[in-house]
């Protein structure tokens, strides 16, 4: 583990997390939870961190929130604790609740024919194998190519998707292995609004993420809780702490989970 911010002292934020009559804890999945695979569809999570959460959830001390780029039903197939937690998919577009209710977030029909367009323009320049085509937008992924191919598609998509991006109010979101075209005014950050709103100022929280999506996230919980980054790799971010996956985050979860069974 290293700290990032300074003033940050974490044996006093488990020391509150042991006392806390409220805990939040709020987890993106690819790169968080499970490494990175070239079929996205095999990135199972790391056994040590789904027993571990495991815990937490049948415990009913820790609120579990799970927040990611993925879509609902992709997580429910790779993560069968999923269907127990809270989750918002879709960079919070999507939310499932503990209790099973579904519901999607509207967005425009200006936005939804700018991702029709950009499906008929990825078509033409046989790009169409590299989306997931989701709910609210379209994640392109690159990872698994050579280098030199993926730089000219990811070069290609730029010059193709800029114009769609500047007359349909989108926004070219890069992740880790891809990029994604979605709502301009949505993201992960709105969704770790809503949950702060639900409950009280002095209740513990922490954020944990991986990738340029979830720097907003990490800046709205500034002083609200920790922001925690979960990367092999460092990489400039607003999290207070960084961890190396697995060993470093199961042993935070680990510790988060004791603070849970110490706490009275």
């Amino acid at each position: 583990m290293e700290i990032l911010k300074h003033s940050l002292k974490i044996d006093s934020f488990f020391q509150a997390l042991r006392h806390a009559n409220e805990r939040v804890l709020m987890l993106d999945y690819d790169g968080v939870l499970a490494p990175f695979q070239i079929n996205r569809m095999e990135a199972l999570p790391y056994p040590e961190v789904e027993s571990i959460l495991e815990r937490l959830t049948d415990q009913k001390k820790t609120r579990v929130v799970m927040i990611t780029g993925r879509q609902v039903r992709d997580l429910l197939l790779l993560f069968k604790l999923a269907s127990k937690v809270e989750v918002w998919g879709s960079h919070g577009l999507e939310n499932l609740t503990v209790n099973g209710d579904y519901k999607i977030l509207p967005v425009g029909q200006f936005l939804m024919e700018g991702l029709t367009k950009t499906q008929h323009l990825l078509r033409q320049h046989n790009l169409i194998k590299l989306c997931e085509i989701k709910p609210r937008s379209i994640a392109l992924h690159w990872r698994g190519l050579g280098e030199k191919e993926m730089t000219i598609v990811s070069r290609t998509i730029g010059e193709l998707l800029t114009p769609i991006v500047k007359n349909y109010s989108l926004q070219l979101c890069p992740f880790d292995g891809g990029i994604e075209l979605c709502a301009s005014n949505i993201g992960k950050g709105d969704a770790v609004e809503k949950v702060l709103a639900e409950v009280p100022k002095d209740a513990i929280v922490a954020y944990l993420g991986d990738d340029f999506t979830d720097e907003k996230a990490f800046k709205i919980l500034k002083e609200k809780g920790l922001a925690v980054l979960v990367r092999p790799t460092f990489r400039d971010t607003s999290a207070d702490i960084w961890l190396k996956p697995p060993k470093e985050l199961v042993d935070f979860l680990y510790k988060w989970s004791n603070c849970e069974n110490l706490s009275s």
